[in-house]
């Protein structure tokens, strides 16, 4: 811990004990100080395809499209569920949720895509 941080660090706790605020203070040394009980951040699992490749491999068949339009997207190698699960959020969040079905099509290992108009 450095001077300043030696110095500031008991000066805090006070304002804050002062105010009657609860509070967890974690310093450069990993000691924790205050009543709150500090949650450790769960760890995201390894990505199953490195980031870009989903979007990259179906945005060409995608991005164009208009209202009423549907588009096929082969699945290669690519698992079908976690294709439609990424066209699922690309369409959500570009042209606004409740616009887009899709269904995935285990005969020819495909994902189909329907943009229907928006909700008035």
């Amino acid at each position: 811990m450095t001077n300043i941080e030696r110095i500031t660090l008991p000066k805090i706790i006070s304002m804050l004990n002062a105010c009657n605020f609860k509070f967890a203070i974690i310093d450069s040394d990993g000691n924790k100080h205050g009543d709150l009980e500090i949650v450790a951040r769960k760890k995201r699992r390894p990505l199953q395809y490195p980031m870009g490749t989903l979007s990259s491999h179906f945005l060409p068949y995608i991005k164009n499209l208009v209202p009423d339009q549907a588009a096929e997207i082969p699945c290669l190698d690519y698992d079908p569920e976690t294709i439609r699960g990424s066209i699922a959020a690309w369409t959500s969040k570009h042209w606004g949720n409740g616009v887009c079905s899709t269904l995935v099509d285990r005969e020819t290992n495909t994902v189909l895509v329907f943009r229907t108009q928006k909700n008035i």
